[in-house]
């Protein structure tokens, strides 16, 4: 984890990392990690139904809530044990700790596209929706961060093939119909 966290600073990039898209074809990268821990996502959509006289259901319509991808990010607070590069290595490490802090704050304020790295692949078009800093036995020599982004839905989403999901309605009709007489 060391070689990758000085390779990163060296080439000032990350394999674990989040970038702000500024432009379609500009991006930043904001955030970047020694590793990621867990990541999960969670796709799903919702049933509409309204109740009947009856006392039963019927269902109208489907539609595709925004994804949810949650990402533990991990920074390494540890070092090799070389006495010379200790200062130098722990400094570094929290300043960087505090670039995250910072970014994580600022990210989390407002409506940013944000395009996640993760072993599974990549995830664009989410937004920092809460994160979490744990500190506990467990990660003492890490620097944990536990984030959750959420799918942003455009207005064009239904034309737009690139989107996983979109807000787009699909009919079924009546499932039910009583005849009055």
């Amino acid at each position: 984890m060391i070689l990758t966290s000085l390779l990163n600073t060296f080439l000032n990039t990350s394999v674990y990392a989040i970038w702000y898209i500024k432009s379609p074809t500009e991006e930043q990268q904001v955030l970047a990690f020694d590793s990621i821990r867990e990541a999960g996502f969670e796709a799903t959509s919702s049933v509409t139904d309204y109740p009947l006289e009856n006392g039963t259901s019927a269902t109208d319509y489907k539609y595709d809530n925004p994804d949810t991808l949650t990402v533990i990010g991990v920074i390494s607070r540890t070092n090799a044990g070389l006495s010379d590069v200790k200062e130098t290595y722990w400094s570094g490490r929290d300043a960087l700790i505090n670039k995250t802090r910072q970014a994580l704050d600022r990210y989390k304020k407002g409506i940013y596209r944000l395009k996640i790295q993760t072993k599974s692949g990549v995830y664009d078009w989410m937004t920092l929706q809460d994160y979490r800093i744990p500190e506990n036995y467990d990660n003492y020599g890490l620097f944990e961060v536990e984030m959750t982004f959420v799918q942003i839905i455009r207005p064009d989403a239904e034309s737009d093939p690139m989107l996983p999901a979109y807000s787009n309605t699909i009919s079924i009709g009546q499932v039910f119909k009583k005849v009055i007489k």
